[in-house]
């Protein structure tokens, strides 16, 4: 069983305690249940607030944020208000953030200030505390006083938040229009520095609107400066194509900034403006100082490459690594440039990689780069280049991106595509798949090639044999049981997700895994997916194993489970059945295609578990006489899918091909495969030039792989082989 959190001492209710009436025992696995309802139900005439400490220290902190969700804000703000005044740490101070955004929202401002003065009595050098003053007195315009305290915030922000912090932005807007409104002879340098030193957002429109009812500030900035707020304010707007307008009338000689420059990049990229874009950033770079010269190159060249101007890319990158200093832009820079190169020309490329090492501090950085390389090659065919790079790669390269050329160079030995005496083939060929099998930072890499050699690929999914150390999750902890009282420095965030835990906070407790996960241990965020799981949360449980790998744990069979669910089983079982499918793979595409999460719908219209588009769907449900079928309903999603799955198999002949068309058309696939006739299955995909599609089957292939080991039992090997048709 894990180890139950929790940041202070808190235990379970005695049995037999009331809270308004109610068993307190009871009460709290109903609230742990995601059940609050029943708290509309409570007469505040007949019981007293405090009553709620009998569910523990943070109750009144938790049970205040149920209030506030059930949309009865007047309770909540009593039992914040309890909070704030008797609960331990860090319940007060959540508390008081909590009734901040509350009075704000409400302009509640001379409420605010009184709790904004607590607060700094509490905390005095809290900048949460300091901000929640500075913006009661902003917003009473009382400025002399607010104009006190409003550089120590910016300079308590400056110092430890990012300039895309939104407080730090809010306070930057106070600090600006504080100074104008008492007549600060530094009021519009301050305004500059806020459109110049901060990336387009809301503020920027906020201030756009201060100015623009003034004449009499306005007229204080130049036509520069007017331009680039206004271009800023665009873009924060979300009016990507006037922004860009309004940037490429400025010249060299107007207020560029690192972040205006960015801003531009941004306006001509969401505005669809890449090559002309590129072409202008291009001309206004040559007029800049060095440290802007650079970053507008950059811009240039990135633009460039996404309209497929790679030369002008090219170019234009190597103008930016002239500027730079080594670091991390260098290794950004050097990235775009050696994308670009790849995607000019793979084969002059590929002749160049000796040249590489002097130019490449972290080979792992470009790891997609060499890989993209390999996959480019074999689809132009061109197996001795593919090996030049190889062979030039293997001193520096990582393990991982060296396997897509194994894998490559293994298969077109083994079909003559790259001539070699046999039996030198055949011993390249097992030595090469043997280096893909034996690597670990490319799963897929490694499943394949243990599939190709015919071997075991159960090791390669890195689940330890004996687990009797590692992370479990048991029933207690699904129904989440009362946590055991630690140490009282344990971080605030995992304090807070016990809490959130505790008292079936699931929406909150997905937004701290989301903002604050590097601050959880990993075994918390092992419960915390477990919890989500449980009810039915899988994209957003999924989410938090990320996180967990990312801060370092290990996987376990239990984990893998969490990460792997069998979500909606006895419909995926029923569709596999009927149309033939391995449930595995079934399991598998659902999840990557949606991560189980049935009310998803794509950026291209793409609905629901198997992520189908509308006519798609209406063309397959009206073959399996399904009348009027509703794509966001699981089974008619899961049976239509099904069936489109199983149709794209039988009419592709493998399942890897049919992934493939499922994810980028059929189409597609019917043009890869004239255009790479005569390659096997695993050739096939390699030479995928879609990256989403190519992408797709090994996520696939992988998640089946993980799936039929832990739920079945199945070895990965026979799984693959049958999805690459290597038995053929």
């Amino acid at each position: 069983m894990l180890a139950l959190w929790v940041g202070v001492a808190v235990s379970a209710p005695a049995s037999g305690n009331q809270v308004w009436g109610m068993d307190a025992s009871h009460t709290l696995e109903r609230l742990r249940a995601g059940d609050a309802s029943f708290l509309r139900h409570v007469s505040f005439t007949r019981h007293r607030f405090e009553e709620v400490s009998r569910l523990g220290v943070d109750a009144s902190f938790a049970v205040g944020l149920h209030y506030q969700d059930l949309g009865l804000p007047d309770i909540a703000e009593r039992l914040l208000l309890l909070s704030w005044e008797t609960a331990p740490e860090p319940y007060r101070r959540e508390a008081l953030l909590e009734l901040v955004r509350t009075y704000s929202a409400d302009d509640r401002y001379d409420d605010l200030e009184q709790l904004a003065l607590a607060a700094r009595s509490r905390y005095p050098e809290d900048a949460e505390a300091l901000a929640a003053l500075v913006r009661s007195l902003y917003h009473l315009e009382r400025y002399v006083e607010a104009a006190e305290l409003a550089p120590l915030l910016h300079d308590r922000l400056r110092a430890s938040r990012p300039p895309t912090n939104a407080l730090r932005q809010e306070a930057a807007l106070w600090r600006a229009v504080i100074a104008h409104r008492t007549g600060s002879a530094d009021w519009p340098e301050l305004f500059r520095m806020l459109f110049a030193d901060y990336p387009a957002a809301e503020v920027h429109s906020r201030v756009w609107i201060y100015l623009f009812a003034r004449e009499e500030a306005r007229s204080a900035f130049g036509d520069g400066d007017l331009l680039l707020f206004t271009a800023k304010q665009l873009l924060a707007e979300g009016r990507a194509a006037e922004a860009s307008d309004r940037f490429l009338m400025m010249n060299a000689a107007d207020p560029w900034s690192p972040y205006g420059l960015l801003d531009f990049f941004r306006a001509l990229s969401l505005s669809g403006r890449t090559g002309s874009g590129g072409a202008a950033l291009a001309v206004l770079a040559s007029s800049l100082p060095p440290d802007l010269a650079r970053r507008a190159y950059e811009y240039a060249g990135r633009l460039f490459r996404g309209a497929a101007a790679h030369d002008e890319a090219i170019r234009h990158l190597e103008s930016s690594l002239a500027l730079q200093v080594s670091g991390p832009d260098e290794e950004r820079v050097r990235w775009y440039w050696l994308s670009s190169r790849v995607r000019r020309n793979p084969q002059e490329t590929a002749a160049s990689i000796a040249d590489l090492p002097p130019l490449i501090r972290s080979p792992g950085h470009f790891a997609d780069i060499f890989a993209e390389l390999a996959g480019r090659l074999a689809e132009a065919g061109s197996w001795s280049a593919l090996r030049t790079a190889y062979d030039s790669l293997r001193p520096f390269a990582t393990a991982g991106a060296l396997s897509r050329y194994e894998i490559i160079l293994a298969r077109a030995l083994e079909t003559g595509l790259l001539p070699a005496p046999p039996a030198q083939a055949e011993e390249e060929r097992v030595l090469l798949l043997s280096r893909a099998a034996s690597q670990r930072e490319d799963r897929f890499a490694a499943l394949l090639a243990s599939a190709i050699l015919g071997v075991p690929g159960a090791s390669v999914l890195g689940l330890p044999e004996a687990d009797d150390d590692a992370v479990t999750v048991g029933p207690a902890t699904a129904a989440g049981a009362p946590p055991v009282a630690q140490a009282a420095d344990t971080p605030v965030a995992a304090a807070l997700a016990v809490t959130y835990l505790r008292f079936g906070l699931l929406d909150r407790l997905r937004a701290l895994v989301v903002e604050r996960s590097a601050e959880l241990d990993p075994s918390l965020l092992v419960v915390v997916a477990d919890r989500l799981a449980a009810a039915g949360r899988y994209r957003e449980s999924i989410g938090a194993l990320n996180r967990f790998e990312a801060n370092g744990g290990a996987l376990s069979d239990e984990v893998a489970r969490l990460r792997y669910p069998q979500a909606f089983a006895a419909i995926v079982e029923e569709v596999a059945r009927s149309e033939g499918l391995d449930p595995a793979l079934f399991y598998a595409l659902i999840r990557e295609e949606s991560l189980y999460d049935p009310a998803i719908v794509s950026r291209a219209g793409a609905i629901g578990l198997a992520q189908l588009l509308p006519t798609t769907a209406e063309d397959i449900a009206r073959r399996m006489r399904i009348a009027d079928p509703v794509l966001a309903d699981p089974a008619d999603n899961l049976r239509i899918g099904g069936r489109y799955l199983g149709m794209l198999t039988s009419q592709f002949g493998s399942s890897a091909r049919a992934l493939a068309a499922y994810n980028g058309g059929q189409g597609n696939v019917r043009r890869w495969e004239r255009s790479t006739a005569g390659l096997d299955e695993v050739l096939f995909h390699q030479a995928i030039p879609f990256p989403e599609t190519y992408e797709h089957v090994r996520k696939v292939t992988v998640s089946a792989s993980y799936l039929a080991y832990l739920y079945d039992g199945r070895d990965p090997t026979p799984l693959v082989r049958s999805v690459f048709a290597l038995d053929r």
